[in-house]
């Protein structure tokens, strides 16, 4: 299954100012993204207030970002719901449409307290788009689902056969760490704080990732990612030891 490399914006949502949905603009937003170096989109997230969006409107979202992106620009859709067969539908349309990928996040309500439930969850929701990665979306602080994500790695290993990985929005870089380590990298851990991929990048591991701040600094950030993997390339060059002719 393919890995991410490089970084995936978490676009907002553009609404008219009487509280409708405003499609209009997103054509032009995937362009700058473009055009900022960003890989693709997480769209109907918590950035994108996707719970606060009814199915339609967030099926309608997922439609025109589909239809206006590029070639080779993913477009994954956040499917989580309250509803687990919203989540279904949801999914579903996402394949239907040809999103490159699907993710969802733990609901808020009632709220996911052992990896078994939270495993049961994924695989309802990942089997109705069984042709696209599924991520799981990892941010406790927005559903109290504080659960070891190392443990649901284990879980869903041979399970579910469409999971990539996870979207790990916490600041444990050293979970982070062992779950990209777990197996030879074998899931896809998407770095998903924002105020913690600079350590995350410092430390080697974080190869993709998901963002809500990229909206306004990914320029930046896409080169300061592409200023380090230059530095690795020419690591091996500058640490080569040179020997100086002998006197005699």
């Amino acid at each position: 299954m393919e890995k991410i490399i490089g970084l995936i914006d978490a676009p907002f949502t553009p609404f008219h100012p009487n509280g409708d949905v405003n499609l209009q603009p997103i054509e032009a937003y995937a362009a700058m993204l473009v055009k900022n170096g960003l890989k693709g989109v997480f769209i109907n997230g918590s950035s994108g207030e996707g719970y606060m969006l009814t199915p339609q409107e967030r099926m309608q979202l997922a439609e025109q970002w589909v239809s206006v992106a590029p070639e080779r620009f993913k477009v994954i859709v956040h499917v989580g719901s309250c509803c687990l067969r919203e989540s279904r539908q949801l999914a579903e349309h996402a394949q239907k449409i040809g999103a490159w990928g699907i993710g969802a996040m733990a609901p808020p309500f009632p709220r996911i307290g052992r990896i078994q439930e939270l495993v049961e969850y994924c695989e309802a929701i990942a089997s109705a788009a069984p042709n696209l990665p599924f991520y799981y979306y990892h941010i406790p602080a927005f559903n109290g689902a504080f659960l070891p994500m190392l443990d649901l790695l284990k879980a869903v290993d041979g399970r579910i056969p469409n999971f990539a990985g996870i979207k790990y929005t916490y600041e444990s870089l050293y979970e982070y760490n062992q779950c990209r380590l777990y197996k030879d990298n074998k899931f896809d851990m998407l770095h998903g704080q924002d105020e913690t991929i600079l350590p995350s990048l410092a430390q080697g591991g974080a190869k993709g990732g998901i963002g809500g701040t990229t909206n306004y600094n990914g320029r930046e950030l896409v080169g300061i990612i592409d200023a380090g993997i230059a530095e690795t390339l020419l690591q091996p060059v500058k640490n080569k030891t040179l020997r100086r002719p002998s006197s005699t």
